[in-house]
């Protein structure tokens, strides 16, 4: 019974100790994170009186206004970052200018690279247009009063018929017409939109009929 009561005292004092000793007491609402007193790459994490320890990584001390871990000397508990908040909220001029010409020189270059881009793609374009005039047929010499682009609109790749004309025909690209004629002995069809040399009636008929089934199906 002795041996009982003395055990239930020796309890008794070790929880008032540690009671006593709670770092979760100095904070009003028992919840946060506070520095452990006596080691400072370790702290405690508090929710509702109940500490937990935690431990630092190596190379690194708790810091008390941060709340955070840091760079630090856990043998000395100095800490190694010295960035200073201060630092970041002072006004520079200097750097504000620096930024506000280095953005107008990106926006200048980008400018420069969408303008590059246009050319590049306008040269392209004709370089495309030349080469399909160069295999369709040669150019024709005779400027007519037709409005080309207006008979090639909505047509990016084609041919279409020149108004009067078996052998000259308006090759169509990027919505943009220019008059063609189709090699000699031949003529353009304003059906089947080719030229076609001395076909028969009948294998003109038979493409027609060959074309209308592509388009259906």
């Amino acid at each position: 019974m002795r041996v009982s009561h003395l055990s239930l005292f020796i309890l008794l004092m070790l929880t008032g100790k540690v009671l006593s000793a709670n770092p979760c007491d100095s904070l009003t609402a028992g919840t946060g994170t506070i520095a452990d007193p006596d080691d400072c790459s370790k702290y405690y994490t508090c929710i509702a009186f109940l500490s937990f320890s935690s431990t630092c990584r190596s190379y690194q001390v708790f810091d008390s206004v941060k709340k955070t871990c840091v760079a630090g000397n856990q043998n000395t508990c100095l800490i190694y970052d010295t960035e200073a908040s201060s630092t970041d909220s002072t006004y520079s001029p200097s750097t504000e200018a620096t930024e506000s010409e280095s953005s107008k020189v990106e926006a200048t270059s980008t400018a420069e690279v969408t303008t590059e881009a246009s050319t590049t793609s306008e040269t392209t374009e004709k370089s495309t247009i030349d080469s399909f005039y160069s295999e369709s047929g040669e150019m024709s010499t005779t400027e007519a009063e037709v409005d080309l682009d207006s008979i090639c609109h909505g047509t990016f790749f084609g041919a279409r018929p020149y108004p009067g004309s078996r052998k000259l025909f308006i090759g169509c690209i990027y919505q943009k017409g220019r008059v063609l004629t189709c090699r000699s002995d031949d003529f353009f069809h304003p059906i089947l939109l080719e030229c076609l040399t001395n076909f028969t009636e009948l294998e003109i008929n038979l493409r027609r009929i060959k074309l209308h089934r592509n388009k259906i199906f």
